[in-house]
């Protein structure tokens, strides 16, 4: 016959970390690996003060996320729902800036050259 108990959680640890960005297809959306850990601390004992169990418990999960959508998943009043916001891959820091000034120059280039 089962009997009542209590039981007591506490959260140790929450952590968020994101992973170097990347893009599932060319000029695609920019996506970042989302890991989220806690560990928790429960003691579960019986009304009489006999313990059933008392530890640990760690958990881990991963989800891909926009990096567009992460200050909306992050909550500015929770701590540790915030992570350190994920880098940029070589493409992002170098080449897409000098595409987008490249195709503005000949974009500027063709508007004054070509006047039929």
């Amino acid at each position: 016959e089962p009997t009542g108990g209590i039981l007591e959680v506490g959260l140790l640890e929450a952590k968020v970390s994101y992973s170097r960005t990347f893009r599932e297809r060319f000029l695609g959306t920019r996506m970042s690996l989302r890991t989220i850990k806690t560990t928790i601390s429960a003691h579960l004992r019986t009304e009489e003060g006999e313990v059933l169990f008392a530890g640990n418990l760690t958990g881990t999960s991963s989800d891909t996320v926009s990096t567009r959508e992460i200050p909306e998943l992050e909550n500015s009043g929770i701590p540790f729902s915030r992570g350190q916001y994920p880098e940029g891959d070589f493409f992002d820091e170098f080449f897409e800036p000098l595409i987008i000034i490249g195709a503005s120059a000949v974009a500027i280039y063709l508007f004054f050259t070509v006047r039929s």
